[in-house]
C-alpha cells in the first residue's frame, strides 16, 4: 500500500508548498496551495476554485503486480471544509474517482486496472478552494479496504500500525539522507538500502537545511 498513516517525513519541515513534500509525495495544484503536517494527519488547502492534490507516482514494479487486478483505494479524513477527491489514473486517462462534498469518515472505492497499463498515479486532496485533512490512505490489491475499521464508539481505528523502521526503507529506496558528503554514494547501487534504478541516468544529489543543520541526499524520486 502506500505510506499507510504518513510517519515518514525526511524532509523535515512542517509546511511544503511545491514540489516533493513528505516522502513519495508531491504537492500539486492550482493558484497558492500548502500541506501542513499535524499530529493527527496532513491538512491539504488551495486558494484555487481547481482545488490541491497530493500525488504519488506508481514505480514500474507496483504497475507490474497491479496489472489486470482489482484494487482498493480509500482515505480516512479528519475533517473536509469543501471536499475531497482521490483519483488514480492510468497511462494519463482518470479510471477511478472519489468525490465527497460534506461528509468525514472513510472513503473507498475498488478499481479494475486494466492489463495494458504503462503508468499510473494517485492523487488525493481537496476538489476546490479550501481545506481537508486526511489522516490516512491505502492501495491494496482486491476488493475489501483494510485500512481501518470502526469500534463500538464510532472512532475508525487502523487494522495495523506501520512500523517506522519498515517505511523509513521502502522511502530510503526513493531519497536517503546523509551527515557528509564524503560517505554519500555517487549511485543507486551503492546505497544502502539499494535505491531505485532512474529511467535515466543516475541519482540526483544536493543539500537541504534542516533545523540549521546542512545535509546531503540521493534523490531517485519519481
Amino acid at each position: 500500500g502506500t505510506n499507510n498513516n504518513f510517519p515518514i517525513n525526511q524532509r523535515g519541515s512542517r509546511f511544503y508548498y511545491s514540489g516533493h513534500s513528505i516522502d513519495c509525495l508531491k504537492l500539486s495544484g492550482f493558484g497558492n496551495q500548502n500541506i501542513r503536517l499535524d499530529r493527527d494527519g496532513i491538512a491539504i488547502y488551495s486558494n484555487s476554485e481547481n482545488g490541491s492534490y497530493l500525488t504519488q507516482i506508481l514505480d514500474k514494479d507496483i504497475i507490474e503486480l497491479i496489472k489486470g487486478q482489482t484494487v482498493t483505494l480509500s482515505a480516512l479524513f479528519a475533517y473536509n471544509e469543501v471536499g475531497l477527491a482521490i483519483y488514480f489514473t492510468t497511462n494519463e486517462k482518470i479510471i477511478g474517482v472519489i468525490g465527497l462534498d460534506t461528509n468525514n469518515g472513510l472513503v473507498s472505492t475498488t478499481i479494475n486496472v486494466p492489463q495494458e497499463i504503462e503508468s499510473a498515479q494517485i492523487f488525493f486532496g481537496v476538489s476546490k478552494k479550501g481545506e481537508a485533512k486526511v489522516k490516512m490512505c491505502k492501495m491494496e490489491i482486491g476488493n475489501t479496504q483494510t485500512l481501518c475499521w470502526k469500534n463500538t464508539s464510532n472512532a475508525w481505528i487502523p487494522f495495523e500500525k506501520p512500523d517506522y523502521t519498515t517505511e523509513l526503507s521502502k522511502c530510503q529506496r526513493y531519497y536517503q539522507l546523509y551527515s557528509n558528503v564524503y560517505i554519500r554514494p555517487n549511485t543507486y547501487i551503492d546505497c544502502r538500502p539499494i535505491m531505485r534504478k532512474p529511467d535515466t541516468g543516475d541519482i540526483a544529489q544536493g543539500t537541504i537545511q534542516i533545523d540549521n543543520t546542512t545535509l546531503y541526499y540521493n534523490s531517485a524520486e519519481l
